[in-house]
């Protein structure tokens, strides 16, 4: 991974992950990642928009009190991987 701090040069930094903490970035971690093996990544640009078409397809519904139906569909991505997260304050290495 590459960073840039304020206009300096790009410096090339490690990255690990911080088990639980990263919830978040689950999906930019595995992009990461797959990029970097040069193997597809699971957030597909069709799965983000199935995603948002089954989320306004329920407000929808409730807007409506009907059965909607999802207009979108995608291939199931491949399960990722299970991380076992650190015990609570250790810090990740790397």
């Amino acid at each position: 991974m590459q960073i840039r701090r304020r206009r300096g040069e790009w410096e090339t930094v490690s990255y690990a992950t911080r088990g639980k903490a990263d919830a978040r970035g689950l999906g930019l971690q595995d992009m990461v990642e797959a990029i970097a093996e040069e193997r597809p990544h699971r957030t597909s640009a069709a799965l983000a928009t199935h995603v948002v078409d089954v989320a306004r397809s329920i407000l929808d519904s409730c807007d409506t009190g009907s059965a909607v139906v999802i207009g979108t569909t995608t291939a199931r991505p491949e399960a990722a991987p299970v991380v076992l997260a650190r015990p609570a304050g250790e810090r990740a290495r790397g």
